[in-house]
């Protein structure tokens, strides 16, 4: 099998599905899923607890945020409008 295809299965049989890496490229399915926190300090240390890297830190109307991707590479925005 290449790096770049993987199959998986649904939990029922004979539906395989066969996906590549440009299946997951940024913006496929999605771009992101934002999670909105009311202490982002406590939530970006937890984050970086958990070994991942926040990046894209940034102060704006009418809040504040970060990014991170989890370890199968999905982008989160964590928000604060506090």
């Amino acid at each position: 099998m290449s790096d770049r295809t993987t199959t998986t299965s649904r939990s029922t049989p004979g539906h395989g599905v066969a996906y590549t890496a440009d299946d997951f490229a940024k913006g496929q399915p999605l771009n992101h899923i934002g999670v909105e926190v009311d202490d982002l300090a406590a939530i970006e240390a937890k984050v970086v607890a958990a070994g991942l890297r926040p990046f894209g830190h940034d102060s704006y109307d009418p809040g504040r945020r970060f990014y991170f991707l989890d370890p199968d590479g999905i982008e989160y925005e964590v928000v604060s409008y506090r």
